[in-house]
């Protein structure tokens, strides 16, 4: 998606460019590792899912609801263990999605819900080595796209300074490694990365 209004758009946005593969060509074998998909609601009995091959699934981490006792849905949180259960019997690792999109208004509360969040993992899943992932392609957001992509993406996306947006992630790094200092923490995922946003 192109913002023609933006100001940080490149000059070339709008041109065109001849991209030559070469399929006769072996390069080697590609990583496992190197491609993942969404797991959300995975089923390991089905056939497509065993034989991608696929080392890494996405699922998202409960949502942090300030109204509940807890900071999560129990329900959300259901759904993610079973998520996880799912990806083990693939032999996959799991890749969590936190989906902050604003800096939290109570960070002690906040942070202290992921720490729990992922001492539930270890506790319950003590084999695995999750791949923690903060923020959802926040320079969407910086980039003001114009009418309805913004409003559109504008619970979807970081709404903030990316100051606010490296502090946040910092604090959230550093939860999740006083849980586990082995435990990968990831981010950020850009939407339009050939732009200089962050």
């Amino acid at each position: 998606v192109a913002c023609s209004s933006n100001s940080n758009a490149p000059a070339d946005a709008g041109s065109t460019a001849q991209v030559h593969v070469g399929y006769n060509a072996t390069l080697g074998p590609l990583s496992p590792y190197l491609f993942g998909v969404q797991g959300l609601r995975a089923n390991s009995a089905d056939s497509r899912m065993q034989e991608s091959g696929f080392r890494v699934l996405t699922t998202h981490a409960p949502a942090y609801v300030a109204a509940e006792t807890s900071g999560y849905s129990n329900v959300a949180l259901e759904q993610m263990d079973r998520d996880i259960e799912e990806f083990i019997k693939l032999d996959a690792e799991p890749w969590l999605y936190f989906y902050q999109t604003r800096k939290p208004d109570d960070h002690t509360r906040y942070f202290g819900v992921v720490e729990a969040l992922a001492k539930h993992i270890k506790e319950k899943f003590p084999a695995v080595h999750p791949i923690f992932f903060f923020g959802n392609e926040p320079d969407w957001e910086v980039r003001q796209c114009a009418g309805a992509i913004a409003s559109d993406f504008a619970n979807e996306f970081w709404n903030g300074s990316r100051q606010d947006f490296f502090a946040t992630y910092e604090q959230f790094a550093r939860a999740i490694k006083k849980v586990d200092p082995s435990y990968a923490t990831g981010g950020v995922g850009l939407g339009m990365p050939v732009i200089d946003t962050l």
